[in-house]
């Protein structure tokens, strides 16, 4: 049981772990929007972050039951890998 429940903590720092660093790429983005590109604060530079997502590969739009949605494909190659080193 105890073991349980450390995996579960365990599992649950990594999702948090993999979302912030995702919500960090994210947020550089659009800085480097507001800085290089000139747009100012806002909606316009989050747009623009995405798009360079989508554009470099990092994340692909799924279309599932008629709705749109984001999937990323980044940084999870690095849990997969990491988990592969623990197990051996």
């Amino acid at each position: 049981m105890f073991e349980n429940r450390i995996r579960e903590i365990g599992e649950a720092w990594n999702r948090w772990r993999v979302k912030r660093k995702r919500q960090k790429l994210l947020a550089a983005y659009a800085k480097v929007g507001r800085v290089q590109h000139d747009l100012g604060p806002g909606f316009t530079p989050t747009m623009f972050a995405y798009e360079r997502v989508l554009d470099d590969g990092l994340a692909v739009i799924a279309e599932r039951d008629g709705e749109k949605e984001l999937i990323w494909l980044w940084p999870e190659h690095e849990s997969l890998e990491r988990d592969a080193l623990l197990e051996n």
